[in-house]
């Protein structure tokens, strides 16, 4: 394990894509890196679990129950936003918030191994809620609630703005600008992308003053782990709605990964204010296709 840089974003060696060293042996020996120095170590059992962007794996350890590691992509976060995001989730379990923390191992919770950035996460089982009962909305709502006063405290330092300009506005100019919009659609494509646009821009100024908080940003069912003590949240870092962006790493089933369309929960229906922003969740779901 080396020591890490703060501002370091684990740039991956020469041109190679982002995992392509990242076998199951380095998976492995970077765990051990980490475990061997508090009394344990790996089995040998390694199961990848659904990620979008990073690579997560539930890894068997001896004498003990497995855990989940999560691998960041080089280049994507600078250590010092994703160690901003584990000191959000750890004040949420300092508040008796049920969420999942990345563990601190010899003192840290953000750990290098060959390059690679990683961090280790208890393995927590459940279900995805059942959104058909509505004391079971009613729970969410309440710990989605819990959420948004803890995420109201303070903003996020680290992360960009989520706002229309950089996640409408600059995306739909970089696109136009380096020709990724073929040249047969280009004019219908400009069409639809200004409508949407003017209606987020109608959307933020029929909000007014629009209160910054950080939030779970990608409030979906399997993104929740629902147990018989009600739910747990599965991210391990959570986003912020206006201001901040993004938060973990992903091992949702492939069928649940694949939907990533607003839930009931977080419908103005239900009357709790979140959005589908793009979000990781850590926790291995073991059931989360029942129900």
């Amino acid at each position: 394990m080396n020591p890490i840089d703060p501002d370091s974003q684990g740039a991956p060696a020469d041109d190679a894509p982002p995992f392509a060293g990242l076998t199951p042996e380095r998976v492995l020996d970077a765990l051990d890196s980490v475990l061997i120095p508090v009394g344990t170590r790996t089995d040998g059992r390694l199961l990848p679990l659904n990620s979008y962007e990073n690579r997560v794996y539930q890894v068997g350890v001896e004498d003990g129950a497995p855990v989940v590691a999560k691998f960041y992509r080089p280049e994507r976060w600078s250590n010092t936003a994703i160690l901003e995001e584990h000191a959000f989730v750890a004040s949420l379990v300092e508040r008796e918030i049920p969420a999942v923390p990345a563990r601190v191992l010899e003192g840290a919770t953000l750990h290098e191994f060959d390059g690679f950035r990683f961090s280790v996460f208890e393995r927590r089982g459940g279900r995805a809620p059942d959104l058909d009962h509505t004391d079971t909305l009613e729970w969410l709502g309440r710990f989605i609630g819990r959420i948004h006063a803890v995420g109201g405290l303070e903003s996020y330092r680290e992360r960009p703005t989520l706002d229309i300009e950089t996640f409408g506005y600059e995306p739909r100019d970089f696109l136009l600008t380096h020709g990724f919009i073929p040249a047969d659609v280009r004019e219908a494509w400009e069409t639809v992308v200004s409508m949407a646009l003017e209606g987020v821009a109608q959307c933020f100024d029929r909000a007014g003053d629009v209160r910054h908080l950080r939030l779970h940003g990608d409030c979906h069912p399997s993104n929740v782990l629902w147990t018989d003590a009600g739910p747990i949240s599965s991210i391990s870092t959570i986003a912020e709605w206006v201001r901040r962006f993004r938060i973990y790493g992903c091992c949702c089933p492939p069928d649940a990964r694949t939907h990533r369309a607003r839930s009931r929960i977080c419908s103005p229906a239900t009357k709790i204010s979140a959005s589908s922003i793009s979000v990781n969740c850590i926790s291995w779901k073991p059931c989360a296709r029942s129900g």
